[in-house]
């Protein structure tokens, strides 16, 4: 099921943290080196497509899944989990993103997949 919350909460954070972010600087590897993720973290768009809302939805997935289910997705580059067991799975068009971290993203994880991204902007 497509939902557009994952979108919606990129804006908030965005708006939100646009000056009080650190980029994230330290990558976790994950599903045996195939996804790499951080904690605290969400990713913060720098440059808009506007046809970006075609190319987000979420699924449920545990934390430790989300990695996997965008793996599992041939279109998919990048991931958000956030609390509640979401899954935001992205699909890289032409827009960019920056990882950025900071202490109210407690809990939740960004990450993609290297082999189908380069590694977010620093």
């Amino acid at each position: 099921m497509k939902s557009f919350a994952p979108i919606a909460f990129l804006f908030v954070l965005n708006a939100i943290m646009a000056t009080m972010s650190a980029t994230v600087k330290e990558w976790k590897q994950g599903d045996n080196g195939k996804s790499l993720w951080a904690v605290n973290c969400t990713f913060q768009i720098v440059q808009m497509d506007p046809n970006i809302g075609s190319f987000v939805y979420t699924v449920y997935a545990t934390s430790e899944n989300c990695g996997r289910v965008c793996l599992g997705i041939a279109e998919c580059t990048h991931f958000v989990y956030n609390k509640g067991n979401r899954c935001g799975v992205l699909k890289k068009t032409r827009y960019d993103l920056k990882a950025i971290s900071h202490p109210n993203l407690k809990g939740n994880i960004c990450g993609y997949i290297p082999s189908r991204t380069p590694r977010p902007r620093q």
